[in-house]
């Protein structure tokens, strides 16, 4: 994967579906210096698992945005994740911070950065 900014966790991208204007300005912001924003595909389903059906092409704009890179699990790296979705309440957290700490993103965008404790750099989705 090509380095991104960011990565979105699912509370993110739940944030995204429900247009969340503090997200939009995050996106804006890193969109304009050309950079890209990671979307672990993880936690496109489990919002998926959390919107009604109605909802879910809203997960496809996020998902075709221009600037987003829509991240597979690895099957090489399954324990990493379960231990990392383990460590921080979900395979979706567990695979953003994932990326965090193997260095392809900077930090995790989030409604929930205390769910990080300090290992994590995240930043907080304001609204």
């Amino acid at each position: 994967m090509t380095e991104a900014q960011l990565a979105l966790d699912t509370s993110a991208v739940l944030a995204y579906v429900a247009g969340s204007a503090g997200l939009g300005e995050l996106l804006g912001e890193v969109t304009e210096e050309k950079h890209q924003f990671a979307v672990p595909a993880v936690c496109l389903v489990e919002a998926g698992l959390q919107l009604d059906e109605a909802s879910w092409p809203m997960l496809d704009v996020l998902a075709q945005h221009p600037a987003a890179v829509v991240v597979g699990l690895d099957a090489a790296d399954w324990k990493a994740h379960a231990s990392a979705a383990a460590l921080f309440g979900g395979a979706g957290a567990g695979a953003a911070a994932l990326l965090v700490a193997q260095g392809q993103v900077w930090y995790v965008a989030t409604l929930q950065p205390d769910a990080y404790g300090d290992g994590i750099d995240t930043v907080r989705i304001e609204d």
